[in-house]
């Protein structure tokens, strides 16, 4: 085994199980070379976006609720504040919230999620956030 490897599968065991390794081995097992290829391109990808928003005036701390369903959609969770928006209004909807408020591009994600809370209780916003991070892990 290539030393590398060995060094990768060390870092590994410091937090899952035995059991999610296990799983780990059986899922690469089946992946063809280009799968697994285009598996690292994607989660690359997942990876960066954050990274991106990090050093954004948007990624300052927050105490507000808007603070916190932001780091929890955009920062966490890897959403572009589109796709969080459209996932928000299309959760908040479900549950008998009218959360037809469009984002625009020049609008910053906290600023909308500021204006909606106004006729949404910031609970429900937050309850609605955390069950559209918790699909995306």
């Amino acid at each position: 085994m290539h030393e590398t490897s060995l060094k990768i599968l060390k870092r590994l065991l410091t937090s899952p199980s035995a059991p999610a390794l296990r799983d780990l081995h059986a899922d690469l097992r089946g992946l063809a070379p280009e799968e697994f290829e285009a598996l690292l391109a994607s989660l690359a990808q997942k990876k960066r976006t954050p990274a991106r928003r990090a050093g954004s005036r948007e990624a300052k701390a927050s105490g507000r609720p808007s603070g916190r369903i932001r780091r929890l959609l955009l920062d966490e969770a890897g959403l572009q504040k589109e796709d969080a928006a459209r996932a928000l209004t299309s959760g908040l909807s479900k549950v008998g919230f009218d959360a037809d408020h469009p984002i625009s591009k020049r609008q910053s994600f906290e600023a909308w999620l500021d204006a909606m809370m106004k006729d949404i209780p910031p609970g429900e916003v937050l309850a609605a956030a955390v069950a559209i991070a918790s699909e995306q892990r």
